[in-house]
């Protein structure tokens, strides 16, 4: 059933501040992956260039 009054104070600053910490909770973590994202952007670029270094000696050999 629906409570036809409106919340009291109480619960609704009780809410206020669950939500404030689940917004820092989320902000939290939004930096984490940020940084992981940067992480793996690294890698893969380490892994690009290495690749790129194999493939360029790979056809070298080949043509000798």
């Amino acid at each position: 059933m629906i409570d036809p009054y409106p919340k009291p104070r109480w619960d609704l600053e009780n809410d206020v501040v669950r939500l404030e910490q689940m917004i820092i909770v989320y902000e939290q973590e939004i930096e984490l992956l940020k940084k992981e994202k940067m992480e793996l952007k690294d890698e893969v670029h380490i892994l690009k260039q290495k690749l790129d270094v194999l493939t360029v000696s790979g056809k070298q050999q080949k043509r000798a």
